[in-house]
């Protein structure tokens, strides 16, 4: 969790993913003293109801826009089941000009609100990513041009964050964050800190501040050593799988840029992709995380969420993440349980 100032509004990013991310979060809005906040693509989830459970009986009003909704959830789906049962537990709890929407009507999160719409809230809580950002700037009266195009593109497959569809202005920001240090358990707060300072420069370079400019740009050397880096990576890539693509790089120390890896991955005839990670929320509980990827001309055919019985909880102490039917990320365990059912839909589909 970590805070910056939006047109002198703070904005605090947090995802919580246990009781004590919720309590966190509960505090920390507390401690601000404010009484109206704004949550902007945050997705429902159970963590999420408790911290907004706790601050609005604390008197606060709580205003939602989030696009994670499961519209029409598959009753034998368990996660689909426990968002949708989230989404009606934050109804209950939240103002009543809350959006609960999806990804499909709204692929970015900004398009939910009207630029300056929230300029007199006390607080913003956002999703620690690029969509969440930019979402809490427009909220708060901050934009340029392109900023809703850019906000969906950046909260949409990694292959598509490229110069034919991301402005020159979101550019900076996609190849900052691939810059980024990775999660470290042994010293959580540096990542954090890192990321602060860069979604903090690129608002105030959007603001005008044209140090930021030169700090964002300074990135770029650091993002094109990624991409050499990547390329490099790529060689180790396993596709003796019909329609996957595995590869390891948990003991990958170099910092390289990982839209290029993905890029290399997900080659024509691909349905999956497989990466095993050092880092992340669960490599940080169970030492490695796997994260499963359907590419882009797949992702109407498989559902990922019906790998998982979710009977267990979706968070990191689970072993299991997901917000999307088309990405998962698991501990190894559940890696190992779940591929014996992934198999065979590969095998219908190649």
């Amino acid at each position: 969790m970590f805070k910056i100032k939006v047109e002198e509004t703070p904005v605090l990013f947090a995802k919580p993913f246990n009781a004590a991310d919720s309590k966190e979060l509960s505090e920390a809005v507390k401690n601000g003293e404010v009484n109206d906040i704004l949550c902007i693509d945050t997705p429902a989830a159970e963590y999420l109801v408790d911290a907004i459970g706790t601050i609005v009986s604390n008197g606060v009003n709580v205003v939602v826009k989030d696009h994670h909704n499961i519209l029409n959830p598959k009753v034998d789906n368990n996660r689909e089941m426990a968002i949708a049962d989230a989404v009606k537990s934050l109804m209950a709890l939240v103002d009543s000009s809350s959006t609960f929407s999806d990804r499909d009507s709204n692929p970015a999160c900004s398009s939910l609100v009207e630029l300056g719409e929230f300029s007199d809230i006390g607080l913003v809580v956002a999703d620690p990513d690029a969509d969440g950002l930019l979402g809490a700037m427009k909220a708060l009266g901050l934009t340029y041009d392109e900023l809703d195009s850019d906000a969906a593109f950046l909260d949409g497959p990694r292959s598509l964050q490229n110069s034919d569809n991301l402005s020159e202005t979101a550019l900076l920001l996609q190849k900052g964050m691939a810059t980024l240090p990775g999660y470290n358990p042994k010293n959580p707060e540096f990542s954090q800190m890192k990321k602060a300072e860069l979604f903090q420069m690129f608002v105030n370079m959007v603001s005008g501040d044209v140090s930021a400019r030169e700090f964002l740009e300074k990135k770029v050397a650091d993002y094109e050593a990624g991409v050499a880096i990547a390329k490099e990576i790529l060689g180790k890539k396993d596709t003796s799988i019909e329609g996957m693509t595995f590869i390891d790089i948990s003991d990958e120390k170099r910092k390289f840029d990982f839209t290029t890896l993905v890029q290399g991955l997900e080659k024509k005839g691909i349905i999956v992709t497989v990466t095993v990670k050092g880092n992340g929320p669960i490599a940080a509980k169970h030492g490695k995380q796997v994260s499963i990827a359907v590419t882009r001309d797949f992702k109407s055919k498989i559902n990922l969420m019906d790998l998982v019985d979710g009977e267990s909880g979706f968070n990191p102490d689970a072993g299991v993440i997901s917000n999307t039917s088309f990405l998962l990320h698991l501990s190894e365990e559940k890696w190992n349980e779940i591929k014996p059912q992934l198999l065979p839909l590969l095998e219908d589909l190649v």
